[in-house]
């Protein structure tokens, strides 16, 4: 027995199980805490991606198997293939289209049952049910205490909306927790918030114990497939302190991804939905495209499957988005669930909301989420999403967002990606994701269009008479501090009704239809004599209060009866205001910019002249006075992007210069990022290799030639017409009547030689006006109308397809003269278009489209380039560069439209003097535009003409001969 106790004593010294062996420092155990977490972060993520690859699989192989069902004609000709492949397409459509129609039905189904069966095992009758809310103080007057309330102790409907205590950072006894005394169940705009007591989720699970398979909106948990176990909605029952560091070290995630977000994710971007589409057909043609999980956002104008909420075509997207917003929130515009009684409190959560919506196709929630599963099992565009929705009865839109979480393929346009605000409100998260951005040289004017705000008189005034009523309706209810802020903000809103009304006797700046001003921030509110005011305390007060929503609530329930007229939503006001959002949002929004700095952007302020309202009904007209918050720097708002995602590819056709990107895109603080933009792009400046790339720790960049051969691509400069009159495109001359006869008779001899498509992009609409004019006159267009069928850009967006359909069809007409179509540069047609094969076999470029020296927002912005590239040390990007780069860049985005695929051939006619005469804008050209004709000065005269024409005969007649 004694020799059998040393041995033990020796094996526990050995093994170290004595408690001073065993014994762990807390960082050690909270390592090994850590190391814990993680585990079980991936258990639960690994199990509850394959319940969904299980059930995404199920579904892959019907639509298999649907189309291996179908033998077709596998020989003959090109034509019988097209059509036995597109029979095959609509067969599986329409098998998909089945399948998400009775999985929606079902998912619909087990959703009621699981109602049935929460009311019923509950354990306590639905009469006698006891709500814990959070009151807005207790009874010592601190906020964030919780107090039961039975179903016979009912509350007055508006005191929902009545603002709880406020404490600042300087007076905040209860630290991050006081915070939470705000009722955030009171939000008129998001719907109920689960209460602390109840969690949608679990009472879900205790309904259905029984029940193995797993509902649609289980397997799309976020916090499942990022194994934190998550619920994004605990955000509303926290303190809003709680940044997204903190909660990520509460629960890990795999791949680094934001708690609750899902799978991690390549985000793609493009400026339109036809970019977007493409780039999903694309996907479907590689190896792996179809079993890709890949999702497509877009509006509800797309997407929508009800037609009392589409409308008529003509219907904008944002009076879309109020019809939508009307049913789901009842006529009296609130939501049905937001207003239930007491006794059934309980059943107004979020995940209700929608089961009570009035809207038909968000009736069952399940049948939402089903539709999202059947979203993923195949690469869906927003054309594919949209058809789905309307075969199962069920919401696109909204299935579109619930599919994210699963997503590993997001493609969003611009306005989603670059939105903070649009970003948070879809449910999508960059961290750690990688962002791809096609055409990025559009994103600076994306971002200064996204972060530019408006403000006119009328919606201040609003926002003055809700504010009035709410204080005189909650005055005696209200604490001291609150009623100081909404003091403040009354005092603000006053000050800037004062200053719009005081119209300036002289116009500061040269517009059409208005007198204005241009101010910094700073120079508006000293104006305004606002300058002892704090706005940064003001905006945080907004925030956390959460005041505009809780004044959008009180004014919808005071005011039910107050209705739109529905005959008058067909139009689009320039000045339209939901009624789904705040005017106190607006002002809020306009607040927020001017904390920015005096180069981030400048405050245009503008008044109506007397003819602009003698005319309201003008179209584009200023009708009220108005505040506008010009962007100029647009590289702050980008910062969020980039510090967030894992890494930011930038890719398009017209990118250089790369220190032109840099400098809008980056901030003065990554001045590194800038002067490696500039060393890349003199590399590639002196390089002849057919590509280039430069990598460096800050950014790399790659450049290569087009995919088209040298001998696919006739470039020629016309610097004088056929009767040697010199084209001269610049402002001061371009519309004399020498000029445009010369330029028509120029497209006489063009439309001779040039077979199929001819597109002709101008530098205005107002000069594709006046050259109609004056040829119409001069009998010049009648020539070119014996030749071709003549098409002109319409200046209404959703005209463009049936012109471009129309233009298509004659253009590649066989045994017709072809097609001519007037488009212009930055316009419509300038970009995202395909002008494939016959469709444009030539490009004229008129003019060079430099925009407007004398705007002031260029001035601007070009003074502030200048100062940054001084500070910068020489690097970077002067104001003068960059207003020719904005010229150049339109130029090349325009004659890219035509050579687009490596067998495509196109002649590019470059009409203008300046183009033979500046080595600047020559080299400003793409290589493959060039070629290995170097700049040389080409006055020219009828020999000269007459030999660029010949030149061009020679070319097509090579190129039809191959």
């Amino acid at each position: 027995k004694r020799k059998a106790q040393q041995q033990q004593q020796q094996q526990q010294h050995k093994t170290g199980i004595d408690w001073i062996d065993s014994y762990l420092s807390p960082e050690q155990r909270a390592a090994q805490d850590r190391l814990a977490l993680e585990k079980e972060c991936q258990r639960r993520a690994i199990q509850a991606r394959a319940e969904l690859n299980i059930e995404l699989k199920a579904i892959r192989d019907r639509l298999d198997r649907a189309a291996s069902s179908y033998g077709g004609n596998t020989v003959g000709g090109s034509d019988s293939r097209t059509t036995s492949k597109a029979i095959k397409d609509a067969r599986v459509r329409n098998v998909r289209e089945n399948l998400a129609r009775s999985a929606a039905t079902a998912a619909a189904v087990a959703e009621r049952r699981q109602r049935r069966r929460r009311g019923r095992g509950g354990g306590r009758g639905v009469g006698s049910v006891v709500v814990v809310k959070r009151s807005r103080t207790s009874s010592s007057g601190r906020p964030g205490t919780c107090s039961e309330e039975t179903s016979g102790n009912a509350i007055h409907d508006d005191a929902d909306y009545c603002l709880g205590d406020y404490n600042s950072d300087d007076n905040n006894i209860g630290g991050a927790a006081s915070s939470v005394g705000f009722d955030d169940s009171s939000d008129d705009e998001g719907g109920g918030r689960p209460s602390s007591s109840f969690k949608g989720k679990e009472n879900w699970k205790d309904g259905g114990k029984g029940q193995k398979q797993k509902l649609p909106s289980e397997l799309l948990a976020g916090g499942k497939l990022d194994g934190s176990n998550y619920d994004p909605h605990a955000r509303y029952k926290e303190s809003s302190s709680t940044d997204a560091s903190s909660s990520s070290q509460l629960h890990p995630t795999v791949g680094s991804v934001q708690p609750g977000s899902g799978v991690r994710k390549i985000v793609y971007a493009a400026r339109t939905h036809s970019q977007l589409s493409q780039f999903v057909g694309e996907l479907r043609r590689t190896a792996w495209g179809a079993d890709l999980r890949v999702v497509a956002l877009g509006g509800r104008k797309l997407l929508c499957g009800n037609k009392a909420v589409l409308g008529p075509k003509h219907r904008s997207e944002k009076l879309i988005t109020e019809k939508c917003l009307d049913l789901q929130k009842g006529k009296s515009g609130k939501s049905t669930a937001m207003t239930p009684t007491a006794g059934d409190k309980r059943k107004s959560t979020k995940s209700d909301a929608a089961s009570t919506s009035g809207c038909p196709l968000l009736s069952s929630r399940e049948a939402v989420s089903s539709l999202a599963v059947h979203v993923l099992a195949r690469p869906s565009d927003i054309e594919d999403i949209g058809s789905l929705g309307k075969a199962s009865h069920a919401c696109a839109y909204y299935a579109s967002r619930g599919s994210l979480t699963a997503a590993e393929v997001v493609v969003v346009p611009y306005n989603t990606l670059l939105s903070t605000q649009a970003r948070a409100a879809v449910g999508l998260s960059l961290r750690n994701a990688l962002v791809v951005v096609d055409e990025a040289h559009n994103v600076p004017e994306a971002l200064r269009s996204l972060s530019s705000s408006r403000l006119t008189l009328p919606v201040i005034k609003a926002a003055t008479e809700q504010l009035t009523a709410y204080t005189r309706r909650y005055a005696s209810r209200l604490a001291g501090r609150n009623l100081f802020y909404l003091g403040q903000i009354r005092r603000c809103l006053s000050a800037m009704m004062r200053y719009l009304n005081k119209k300036p006797v002289a116009v500061t700046l040269s517009s059409s239809n208005a007198s204005s001003k241009m101010l910094s921030g700073t120079e508006l509110l000293f104006a305004m004599k606002l300058d002892n005011l704090n706005l940064f305390k003001i905006l945080r007060y907004l925030e956390r209060s959460r005041l505009s929503q809780k004044l959008l609530g009180f004014i919808n329930h005071g005011q039910r009866s107050a209705e739109q007229d529905d005959n008058a939503d067909e139009g689009d006001d320039h000045d339209f205001v939901s009624k789904h959002v705040s005017s106190l949002s607006i002002v809020q929004t306009f607040l927020s910019c001017l904390t920015g700095s005096h180069r981030e952007g400048k405050v245009v302020v503008e008044w109506p002249d007397d003819e602009a309202n003698a005319s309201l009904h003008s179209r584009g007209a200023l009708q009220h006075p108005t505040f506008r918050y010009v962007l100029l720097n647009p590289a702050a708002h980008f910062t969020d992007v980039l510090d967030e995602a894992y890494a930011v590819i930038l890719a398009g056709g017209t990118l250089r210069p790369f220190s032109h990107v840099a400098a809008e895109l980056v901030t003065s603080s990554d001045a590194d990022i800038i002067v490696a933009a500039s060393k890349a792009e003199a590399i590639a400046a002196s390089s002849n290799d057919s590509s280039v790339s430069a990598i460096s720790a800050d950014i790399t960049t790659f450049t290569c030639d087009h995919v088209v051969s040298s001998s696919h691509v006739h470039t020629t400069r016309l610097g004088v017409g056929p009767t040697a009159i010199k084209l001269d495109f610049r402002h001061a001359s371009r519309t004399s009547d020498a000029v445009c006869d010369e330029l028509g008779r120029t497209l006489v001899n063009l439309v001779n030689v040039v077979p199929a498509g001819l597109v002709v992009f101008l530098p205005s609409y107002s000069y594709e006006a006046h050259l109609m004019r004056r040829w119409g006159q001069t009998k010049i267009l009648e020539e070119v109308k014996k030749r071709k069928r003549v098409f002109r850009e319409p200046k209404n967006s959703r005209d463009v397809e049936k012109v471009l359909e129309a233009y298509s069809r004659h253009a590649v007409a066989v045994g017709g003269g072809g097609a001519v179509l007037f488009s212009v540069v930055g316009g419509k047609m300038s970009e995202g278009i395909n002008f494939a094969n016959d469709m444009a076999r030539c490009v004229l470029v008129v003019g060079l489209p430099y925009p407007d020296i004398t705007d002031p927002e260029m001035q601007e912005k070009m003074k502030s380039l200048d100062k940054q590239f001084k500070e910068n040390g020489g690097t970077g990007i002067t104001g003068q560069s960059y207003y020719h780069n904005l010229c150049m860049r339109a130029v090349n985005q325009s004659v890219g439209r035509a050579i687009r695929h490596a067998q495509d051939y196109a002649a590019v006619v470059l009409a203008d003097a300046r183009y033979s005469s500046d080595p600047r804008i020559w080299r400003a050209l793409p290589k493959w535009l060039r070629g290995d004709d170097a700049f040389e000065q080409r006055q020219g005269g009828r020999e000269g003409f007459s030999k660029a024409m010949s030149g061009l005969r020679c070319f097509f007649q090579e190129r039809r001969g191959d």
